[in-house]
């Protein structure tokens, strides 16, 4: 039997996340008499590196696997880091190693179907904070600028409220600091499912995923906007991340272990690199940082 070679711990955890956006667990009866699972992943970028690592097979989208040995090691491996597909998983595996009779196929085909049907309830999403808007009187919550919607309007009508300079950068803090191996899950689930796109030329990264604990594990560490998509077949969780720097933060951390969507993420990047932000700068304010010599004086 040929040896497999185990990967590292953040390989791990990117095949973790990779499995959270593309794979698939498939378990069936051979003959009447024997188990037989069949693990895929949709990702020809990593099809490769999955082949040289567990053996398998590569198929038109990906890479797939069916030999148990492998598929067991595989699965293994990326159990401490799968947060979707974690229960899907374990019973997986705990029915494999119990040598479950094949009178029980039945029940495990229920008990796996029943896992991967798993939606979103809206009791999932995080409260908004209580917040409210700062205006004297209001209990309507803030919306902008600690103002509701109204009063903001109200106070940018009237001038009283402060216009940020165009451009100015703005600092992003993290709701925790996340680990590498939660950087490498990310960058295997953003290089699975993820989007960027510009928005009022900023970039915008957003994911819509039909199981919403990745989300939330996402949310719980950059923050970002949640909202549910109900005109749909199946209801879906909607994380994005809209502000600039928010954007900029994830992408920058993801972009050591993403592989099919690398020079994508590297393109963003470069395009709102720090001398970038300058350059326009300046040509917003073109006469900004020049003296009154430069200016010329009125006489």
């Amino acid at each position: 039997m040929q040896e497999v070679r185990r990967p590292s711990d953040l390989e791990c955890a990117f095949y973790g996340g990779l499995f959270d956006a593309t794979g698939s667990l498939r378990v069936s009866l051979n003959h009447g008499r024997f188990w037989q699972a069949r693990v895929a992943i949709r990702h020809r970028a990593s099809a490769a590196r999955l082949r040289e690592v567990y053996g398998g097979a590569l198929a038109a989208s990906g890479w797939e696997v069916k030999r148990y040995g492998a598929v067991a090691c595989f699965l293994q491996d990326i159990l401490p880091y799968v947060i979707e597909k974690h229960s899907l998983i374990e019973a997986v595996l705990a029915r494999f190693s119990s040598r479950a009779s094949v009178g029980d196929g039945a029940v495990l085909v229920a008990d796996l179907a029943r896992l991967r049907r798993v939606a979103v309830d809206g009791a999932c999403l995080p409260q908004a904070g209580s917040r409210r808007c700062s205006w004297d009187g209001c209990t309507r919550a803030a919306c902008s600028r600690g103002l509701c919607g109204r009063h903001y309007q109200q106070a940018r009508l009237s001038g009283t409220l402060a216009v940020r300079r165009r451009r100015a950068a703005r600092s992003f803090s993290y709701r925790r600091v996340p680990t590498q191996r939660e950087l490498a899950y990310a960058g295997g689930f953003f290089d699975g499912c993820g989007s960027v796109r510009f928005v009022a030329t900023r970039p915008q990264v957003a994911f819509a995923r039909s199981h919403g604990g990745s989300l939330l594990h996402l949310w719980s560490i950059y923050g970002g906007s949640l909202s549910l998509r109900r005109n749909v077949e199946r209801q879906q969780l909607i994380w994005r991340l809209t502000a600039r720097e928010a954007s900029i933060a994830f992408l920058r951390d993801v972009l050591p272990f993403v592989v099919e969507k690398r020079e994508e993420v590297a393109r963003v990047l470069a395009e709102f690199s720090p001398s970038k932000r300058e350059e326009g700068s300046a040509a917003d304010h073109p006469d900004e940082g020049r003296s009154d010599a430069d200016l010329g004086t009125c006489t």
